[in-house]
Parts: C-alpha cells; sequence; structure tokens
C-alpha cells in the first residue's frame, strides 16, 4: 500500500465508529420517550440495582479508556502527519486505530445495556402506577369491609337481644313447668313417685350433660376467639406504634376497631360469666344424679359378670376340645408313620429273599448239570476204561464242587429261613401295630363320646345363657319402655323450649362463624395491605434513586458525548484537509 492512500484509513474507521457513537446517543435521547416499556416483575430490585451500578461503572471506565484512546490516536496523527514519519510510526498508527475501534465497540455495548436497564427501570416505573392504583382499589374495599363490620355488629346486638328475650321466656316456662310437677308429685304415691323421679333424673341428666358438652365447647371456641382478638389486637399495636410516622391513618382506624372488639370482648365475658354460673348449677345437679344412677346401675354389672364367666367356662372348654383334637392328630400322624416305615423295611425284605431265590435256583440249576455230566462220564467210563483215573480225578473234583455247592445251598437255606424268621417277626410287628392301630380307633371313639359328651353340656349351657339372655332382654325391655314413657312425659313438656334454644344456638353459632370468617378475613386483609405499602414504599424510594442515578449519569454522558465527539470531527477534519493539501 503507498503512502499516499494509507492516511485516508484512519478517518474512514473512526466516521464508522463516530456513526455508531451517535447511534447510541440517539438510541439514549429516545430512552426518555414513555410507551416502550416491558413487564419485568419487582422480586429482584435489589439485583436489579447493583447490576446498573456495575454498568454504569464500566461505561464510566470505557469513556474514560476511549478517551484515553482517542488522545493517544490524536498525538499518533499528529506524528504522521509529520514529513519524517516512518513506516513504524504508520504501524503504530494502525495499531492505535484497532485499539480505538474495540474500545469503542466496548463502549457500543456497555451503551446497549444501559439501553436496556433504562427500558427496564421504564417498566418498573409504570408497575409503580399500577401498584398505587391497586393500593387506592384496596383502600376502597377496606372501607367496604368496614361497613360491613358495623351492619354485622348491629345484627348481633339484635340477635343478642332476642336470645335475651327468649331466656327469660325460657325461666317463666321453667317456673311454670316447676309448679305444675309440685302438683303431680303431691298427688302421687311415695314409691312411684321415687321411681319416676329417678328415671326422670337420668334422661335429664343425659340432657345437662349433652348441654354442659355443648356449653363447655362454646366457651372453649369463645375463648379461642378472645385469644385470637387479642393476639390480633397486640400485633396490631406494634405495627401501629411501628409505622406511626408513615400510616397514621391506619393506626387510627386500628385503634377504633380495637375499642370496638374489647367493647364485644366484654360483652362476650359477661355472658361466659352467666353461663358459667349455669354450669355450676348443672354439674352439682348432675353429680347427685349420677350418685343414683350409679346404685340403679350396680344389678346390670352384677347379671354382665354373670354372663362373662359363663362366655369365660365357654372358651374352656372349646380350647380343650380342640388341644384334644390336635392330639388325637399328632397321634394318627405318628401310627402313618411308622406304618410307613414298616412297608419299606417288608419291602426290602422281599426284594433280598427274591435275590437269594434266584441265586438258590441257578446253584440248582448247576446241581443238575454236574449230575447229568455225571452220567455221562459213567457211560464213557464203561467205554474207555483206560480213562478211570482221570474221570475218577475229575469225580473227585466235580465232588468237591458239589460239596461247596451244597454247603452254599445250606448257606442259603440258612438266610432263607433267616429271613422267614425276619419276616414272621415283621409279621408280628404288623400285627402289633394293627392292634394299636384298633386301640387307638378305640380310644379317638371314647374321645369322641366324651367330645359328643362336652358338646351336649355346652348346648346345654348355652341354651341356658340364651335363657339367661332372654330374661336379661325382657328386663331391659321392661326398662326400656318405662323409660321411654318417662321421656316422652318429659320431652312433651321441653320440647318447645328445646328446640328454641337449639335455634337459638345454631343462630348464634353460625353469627359467630360470620364474625369469625371477618375478622380473619379483616386481618389477612390488613397484612397483605401493609406488607403491600411497605413493598411500595421500598420500590418508590429504589425508582426513585435509580432514577436520579440515572438522570445524573445521562447527563453526564451527554455532556461527555458532545465535548469529547465534537472534538474528535474538528481534529479528525482538520487533519483529513490536512493530509489533501
Amino acid at each position: 500500500m503507498s503512502p499516499e492512500v494509507e492516511p485516508h484509513l484512519p478517518p474512514v474507521g473512526f466516521s464508522s465508529a463516530v456513526e455508531d457513537l451517535t447511534l447510541s446517543r440517539g438510541d439514549l435521547d429516545s430512552n426518555h420517550e414513555p410507551g416502550r416499556t416491558g413487564a419485568e416483575s419487582r422480586s429482584s430490585g435489589c439485583d436489579g440495582k447493583t447490576s446498573f451500578l456495575k454498568l454504569l461503572i464500566e461505561a464510566e471506565a470505557a469513556a474514560s479508556s476511549a478517551a484515553i484512546q482517542l488522545v493517544s490516536f490524536r498525538h499518533a496523527e499528529d506524528g504522521l502527519i509529520d514529513p519524517g514519519s516512518s513506516t513504524k510510526d504508520k504501524r503504530r498508527m494502525a495499531r492505535q486505530r484497532g485499539l480505538l475501534l474495540e474500545k469503542l465497540e466496548d463502549f457500543r455495548q456497555i451503551n446497549k445495556s444501559l439501553r436496556q436497564k433504562l427500558r427496564r427501570l421504564q417498566a418498573s416505573e409504570a408497575d409503580r402506577i399500577d401498584a398505587e392504583q391497586q393500593m387506592d382499589s384496596l383502600m376502597k374495599k377496606m372501607a367496604q369491609a368496614e361497613r360491613e363490620n358495623e351492619r354485622l355488629k348491629k345484627d348481633l346486638n339484635e340477635m343478642e337481644k332476642q336470645i335475651e328475650e327468649l331466656i327469660s321466656q325460657r325461666r317463666e316456662q321453667q317456673e311454670e313447668v316447676r309448679g305444675a310437677d309440685l302438683m303431680t308429685k303431691s298427688a302421687d304415691a311415695a314409691n312411684a313417685h321415687m321411681q319416676g323421679q329417678l328415671r326422670s333424673k337420668e334422661a335429664e341428666n343425659r340432657r345437662l350433660t349433652s348441654q354442659l358438652q355443648t356449653l363447655e365447647r362454646t366457651v372453649v371456641e369463645q375463648k379461642m376467639v378472645i385469644n385470637d382478638l387479642r393476639a390480633s389486637m397486640n400485633i396490631l399495636n406494634e405495627k401501629a406504634s411501628e409505622d406511626r410516622e408513615s400510616l397514621k391513618k391506619a393506626t387510627r382506624a386500628q385503634k377504633r376497631r380495637a375499642e370496638r372488639f374489647e367493647a364485644a370482648i366484654e360483652k362476650c365475658y359477661a355472658q361466659l360469666k352467666e353461663k358459667e354460673a349455669q354450669l355450676t348449677k348443672a354439674r352439682t345437679e348432675r353429680d347427685s344424679r349420677r350418685q343414683q344412677k350409679e346404685q340403679m346401675t350396680n344389678g346390670k354389672d352384677r347379671l354382665q359378670a354373670h354372663i362373662e364367666i359363663l362366655k369365660s367356662e365357654i372358651a374352656d372348654l372349646t380350647l380343650r376340645l380342640q388341644k384334644a383334637k390336635n392330639d388325637q392328630n399328632a397321634a394318627d400322624e405318628t401310627v402313618k408313620r411308622k406304618a410307613d416305615k414298616v412297608m419299606a423295611d417288608n419291602n426290602d425284605l422281599l426284594a433280598s429273599n427274591a435275590a437269594l431265590k434266584a441265586s438258590v435256583t441257578r446253584l440248582e440249576q448247576q446241581l443238575a448239570d454236574c449230575e447229568s455230566a455225571l452220567v455221562e462220564e459213567k457211560i464213557l467210563s464203561q467205554e474207555k476204561k483206560l480213562e478211570v483215573e482221570q474221570c475218577q480225578f475229575q469225580m473227585e473234583s466235580q465232588a468237591k464242587q458239589l460239596r461247596s455247592s451244597a454247603e452254599m445251598t445250606e448257606s442259603v437255606l440258612h438266610t432263607n429261613s433267616q429271613l422267614q424268621e425276619k419276616g414272621q417277626a415283621l409279621q408280628k410287628q404288623m400285627d402289633r401295630l394293627q392292634q394299636e392301630n384298633l386301640e387307638l380307633v378305640r380310644k379317638l371313639a371314647y374321645q369322641e363320646e366324651a367330645l359328643s359328651y362336652s358338646k351336649g353340656q355346652l348346648d346345654q349351657r348355652a341354651s341356658e345363657c340364651q335363657a339367661l339372655n332372654r330374661q336379661l332382654e325382657a328386663a331391659l325391655s321392661d326398662v326400656r319402655q318405662q323409660v321411654n314413657k318417662v321421656k316422652s312425659q318429659a320431652a312433651s313438656r321441653e320440647e318447645a323450649l328445646q328446640t328454641k334454644i337449639l335455634e337459638l344456638e345454631a343462630e348464634k353459632s353460625k353469627r359467630d362463624n360470620e364474625l369469625r370468617l371477618l375478622r380473619q378475613s379483616k386481618l389477612t386483609s390488613e397484612r397483605r395491605f401493609e406488607v403491600r405499602l411497605k413493598d411500595l414504599q421500598l420500590s418508590l424510594d429504589q425508582s426513585e434513586s435509580h432514577k436520579r442515578s440515572i438522570q445524573n449519569y445521562v447527563d453526564f454522558l451527554k455532556n461527555s458525548y458532545k465535548t469529547m465527539f465534537d472534538e474528535g470531527l474538528q481534529a479528525t477534519t482538520f487533519r483529513s484537509l490536512h493530509v489533501l493539501d
């Protein structure tokens, strides 16, 4: 490349970098326009802030390095303009130009990331505006919930008045019932009066126990509600003391609500004291009636104990029968095993006896062959007298063989007799085992007779138990009929009052559940509102701090870009004109 053409290249590369930087300035200016926001969660606010500060620091470092590189590039161009410049200076100029382009590229990348952060901040600003709108809607909902609470409290007061009126009516009716009972008691006889009183006391005791259980449950539930209200009051007071400066209006509303809740709690305490007094009276009556009831249940306990004794005897008899059956089965199995073993031994002996018989028949056949050979030898001896000595020698040898064979037959016969004796012993053993089996069969028959006898006794005992159960059921049916009569008489008197009490208690429980649900919803909404306020306050502070820092940095970048690029453009145009001249 010629030296005349080479100086024109750096301004071209620098102009492209300048165009990129001018575009980045335009993009930064366009970031202030609304309507280019994107949705992003506020949960990563602190991380975004730190990353944005890091990007700002990196952008400042890149800007300072680009400025330093631009100054060095100017010095290199000044040295290149001199007439005594060499190829080394040109190479240094090209290297400086490459470094400047790299620095400008880094600065352009950081500029892009800053533009993205600015867009995210605009999105967070839009989210903050949405949060403020949601806050206003939550405030409206809170006011509506307070109005609903006031309406429900008015309804509760009306229901409490109705309950007091019904309680007064119930007391009057109880007084009338007591007067009627006194009149009936004076008319009846002493014995019938005592029995009727006992039965009525049992029925009333059951009813009072059920009422006591329900009242205790209501008292426990009301205590739990009171504890929850106290805990909620403490939480609200603590939060009000902490956020008094920022949420004065909220604390005033909470104090008013606390006063209302305290009034409601005092009313509940008064009602609880009245109910506790009623409970003490009912408990004293229940204790007196329980003693009378225990005296009545002693006879039933005795009968139940007798029935349990009979059941235990039946269970013992069944266990004995099962044990006898198990022993009999075990004895049968042992006898079967012994018989199988004896049969196996007998089969083995029969097999050995058959083998011995086969050997005896074989020896007898040999003996018959020898005798036939002897006859032939006698015939030959008559024909050949010259060979008599040889024949005699052979006969002696054959006689020896015959003697040995006779001895063998004797031994075989002896073993056969031994085997027969063993077979007879086994036969005797089989007969003895058969006799033992017969004895076992007789024992089994005797045990079966005993079992049948014990079964008959068990059936007799079971029939006796059934008769006793029938008697007990008849007695219990009589007692139940009498109790039902007394219950019907008492139920006819107290049915109206009981229905009214049940309706009032159901209405009261329903109202209590509604109040509890409203209180829970109120507490949850207040907690969410407070958390939301804190989150919004933090997001507002963070967004304002981000906004200030970004605005300062944008102003700084604008000023630095204007000064740096104006000077750079003037210098490059001046140098390009000078080189062309």
